[in-house]
């Protein structure tokens, strides 16, 4: 693995994640798990018509997507103060290679986006 493909990696290991159970939940199951603490969310649940689970779960999922872009943004800031350096298996990702940040380059791969040297 190259430095340039390691920083891929990273940003595509983030950019692939699932978005999570709350679709699933508040559209085709219309409950969260049968726990006490789930009690208000599923009488919430179903008071909604269809439509409005359907945004709901929408806002959660880019709610979750949102809580990735800001981890992103501190370990984009984290690496910068310490040089720019982060590693794995003795390899040294080259930092921020295509001038944006990790937090940047998620959204462009979350969008659908290619990487802007897509034969490197």
């Amino acid at each position: 693995m190259t430095p340039v493909e390691l920083w891929k990696s990273l940003v595509e290991s983030f950019a692939t994640l699932h978005d999570g159970v709350h679709r699933a939940w508040v559209v085709s199951r219309v409950s969260y798990p049968d726990f006490p603490e789930n009690e208000e969310i599923n009488h919430l649940l179903q008071s909604l018509n269809a439509a409005q689970r359907e945004v709901l779960a929408g806002m959660l999922i880019d709610a979750r997507r949102g809580g990735i872009h800001d981890a992103l943004v501190v370990l984009n800031d984290r690496i910068a103060l310490n040089s720019g350096v982060y590693s794995e298996q003795g390899i040294q990702m080259e930092f921020q290679p295509f001038g944006s940040e990790l937090y940047y380059d998620y959204v462009c791969r979350k969008s659908g986006e290619e990487w802007p040297d897509a034969d490197a």
